[in-house]
């Protein structure tokens, strides 16, 4: 096999696995009881800066008990939009604020279905390369 098939191989397997992964970890939030409300951006932190910048919004709420939860978004943008001082939707499942996340618009809910869109053409692309040669 060449170099480029093996490449295009294990790109896309990469590329599978975080896209199911991603629609694994949302289809588990599914029959928990999630509880919604309201944070503050308080700051943004950059996390990685020398592989280019990753800003991820760190963000308070008060939860069901009327504790303050503070949580950093383990999503992060390189263009992230939103400001210090800006309202977002948090949603965390009951009882456990400490796992949070905030409630994006569907575009972001969307990325796992494009890695495995991706992944499956680079799977596809291989397996033609691959077996055509055969």
């Amino acid at each position: 096999m060449k170099r480029n098939t093996i490449f295009m191989l294990i790109t896309s397997i990469i590329l599978l696995y975080y896209g199911i992964s991603g629609i694994v970890r949302e289809f588990s939030r599914i029959g928990t009881d999630l509880i919604e409300t309201e944070g503050r951006i308080v700051s943004i932190h950059e996390k990685a800066p020398a592989k280019g910048a990753a800003l991820h919004p760190v963000v308070t709420f008060r939860d069901e008990a009327g504790n303050e939860i503070t949580f950093t978004s383990k999503t992060g943008s390189s263009s992230y939009k939103n400001q210090v001082g800006e309202i977002v939707k948090v949603t965390y499942p009951s009882g456990y604020p400490e796992d949070a996340w905030i409630k994006y618009s569907l575009a972001k809910n969307l990325s796992p279905a494009i890695f495995i869109i991706a992944g499956s053409v680079l799977f596809a692309m291989w397996y033609s390369k691959a077996y055509k040669s055969s």
